[in-house]
């Protein structure tokens, strides 16, 4: 079945990989603090990480069956989950 890793930020899910291939969400970004470095805004990004292990290559508009199905395990996952407790402030 291969690798499978949900990416979880604050109280929501994030990002999600399953064997080669990995689906973030779209990020608006962070200008970065004392800890945490600067990250660059981003629309969804859906990699193959067997071909691109740099993830350097959007292919979610070649693969939108692939989107659909990562997103909807994505949503499966977060409910199984249940409620989440609220995130805490990062000082």
């Amino acid at each position: 079945m291969g690798k499978k890793c949900f990416i979880i930020w604050m109280v929501s899910i994030q990002a999600y990989r399953s064997g080669n291939w990995k689906i973030k969400l779209p990020y608006a970004g962070n200008k970065g603090n004392k800890g945490m470095k600067a990250v660059d805004p981003h629309p969804l990004l859906l990699v193959d990480l067997s071909k691109d292990p740099g993830e350097k290559t959007n292919l979610h508009e070649k693969h939108p069956d692939k989107v659909v199905q990562m997103q909807d395990r994505m949503k499966e996952f977060e409910q199984s989950l249940g409620q989440l407790p609220m995130a805490k402030k990062v000082r």
